[in-house]
C-alpha cells in the first residue's frame, strides 16, 4: 500500500511539471526559434516567458509565427474577436483555431491577444507617478502622487485611478486637489463598449468640498492598431456635490460626451501619450457646462521608469458657490514607474 501510494505521488509530481512547462512555440522573423509561454499582446508588445529569460517585451512586427495548445482570445483592428488555440500558420499569419473551425489571420491585423486562463495579476496593467518640488524663496512646496491599474480580460475591462496635489507655501492656505475614479467597460461586438464609472473630486482651489458621481454610457473604438487607439462615447451622470458654504449640497443630471485619444511608440526609448476630454452639459441644471481636459505624456528614462508630463483644465461654466472660480490648470513634472 505504501509502494502504491508513493508511485501516485510521483505520478502527480511528473504530471504536475509536465503540465506546467512552457511549451508555446515562437519564431521571429531573424529566424530566432523560443520556448516559452504566451502572456499576451497590447500595445505592439508581446509578453513572453521562457524559463530562461522569465518575461521579456517582443516587438510584435518581429514575430514570424506562433503556436500555443492555450486558449486565446485574439482581436483584430476592425473589432472582431477570434477565440480558440494557435495553430501552426506560415509566417506573417496566425492560426486561430476554436471548436469548430480554424481562422488564419494576418498578424498585422492583430491588436489584442489575451489568455483565456490567465492568472489575474498578471493581466493588470498600470503606473504609479511621484512629484515633487521645493521653492526656497518663498517656502513653496508641491507634492503629487497618481496611479493607475487596469485589469483586462476576455470581455471585460476594470480601470481604478487615482490622483492627489498638495500644495503649501508662506502666507498662504494649503490647497489640495484629490480625485478616485472606477471605471467597468464591456467589450461588445464590433469594437463597441458600454460601461458604468463611479468617481469622487475634492478640489480646495475651485472651492469644491465634495463630488461624487455614478455615470453609464457607451462607445466606440474609432481607431485600434498597433501604434493609435481612439475612442468616443457619451452617456449620463448622476452628481451629487458641496462646495463651500453650501451645508448639504445638491444633486443633478448631466450628459457626458467624451473622447480619448492613445498614442505610443515602443520602440526604446518609449514614448506614450494619452489625452481625455470630458463635456457635461446640464440636464437638470439647463445652462451650465462642465468640461474635463487630461493629458500625460510619458518618455522612457530606463526599463519601466518613465519622466511623465501631466496636465489637466477643470471648466465650470456656473459653479453652485458664487465665489468659485470658474476653472483650475496645473502642470505637473513626475517620475513614473510602469508594471
Amino acid at each position: 500500500m505504501r509502494s502504491l501510494c508513493l508511485g501516485l505521488t510521483l505520478l502527480a509530481g511528473i504530471s504536475g511539471s509536465v503540465a506546467a512547462q512552457k511549451t508555446d512555440t515562437l519564431r521571429l522573423k531573424n529566424g530566432d526559434r523560443l520556448v516559452g509561454e504566451v502572456k499576451g499582446l497590447t500595445h505592439a508588445l508581446l509578453r513572453y516567458s521562457t524559463d530562461n529569460i522569465s518575461t521579456v517585451s517582443i516587438e510584435w512586427d518581429a514575430v514570424a509565427s506562433v503556436v500555443s495548445r492555450s486558449a486565446f482570445e485574439v482581436e483584430l483592428q476592425s473589432g472582431l474577436k477570434h477565440y480558440g488555440r494557435l495553430g501552426t500558420a506560415p509566417a506573417g499569419y496566425i492560426v486561430v483555431a476554436g471548436a469548430t473551425v480554424a481562422d488564419t489571420l494576418p498578424l498585422g491585423l492583430v491588436v489584442h491577444i489575451v489568455p483565456m486562463s490567465q492568472r489575474f495579476l498578471s493581466r493588470v496593467d498600470g503606473y504609479v507617478d511621484v512629484g515633487f518640488t521645493y521653492q526656497q524663496a518663498n517656502h513653496n512646496l508641491q507634492f503629487t502622487l497618481g496611479a493607475e491599474a487596469s485589469y483586462r480580460g476576455p470581455r471585460m475591462m476594470a480601470t481604478i485611478q487615482g490622483a492627489h496635489f498638495v500644495q503649501n507655501q508662506d502666507s498662504l492656505e494649503q490647497t489640495s486637489r484629490t480625485s478616485l475614479t472606477l471605471i467597468e467597460q464591456a467589450f461588445l461586438r464590433n469594437r463597441w463598449i458600454a460601461g458604468l464609472s463611479q468617481g469622487y473630486e475634492r478640489n480646495e482651489e475651485l472651492e469644491l468640498i465634495g463630488r461624487v458621481k455614478l455615470g453609464a454610457g457607451g462607445g466606440r473604438y474609432m481607431i485600434q492598431n498597433d501604434a493609435i487607439e481612439f475612442t468616443v462615447g457619451a452617456g449620463v451622470v448622476l452628481m451629487h456635490e458641496r462646495y463651500l458654504g453650501q451645508e448639504d449640497g445638491s444633486s443633478t443630471v448631466e450628459a457626458q460626451f467624451s473622447g480619448e485619444f492613445d498614442a505610443f511608440r515602443y520602440n526604446s526609448p518609449k514614448l506614450n501619450v494619452t489625452t481625455s476630454l470630458n463635456v457635461y452639459p446640464g440636464i437638470t441644471d439647463w445652462g451650465r457646462v462642465r468640461i474635463d481636459f487630461d493629458s500625460r505624456v510619458s518618455y522612457e528614462l530606463i526599463k519601466d521608469f518613465y519622466l511623465t508630463l501631466s496636465l489637466f483644465e477643470r471648466f465650470d461654466s456656473r459653479p453652485p458657490s458664487e465665489t468659485a472660480a470658474k476653472s483650475d490648470f496645473g502642470t505637473t513634472l513626475s517620475i513614473s514607474w510602469s508594471f
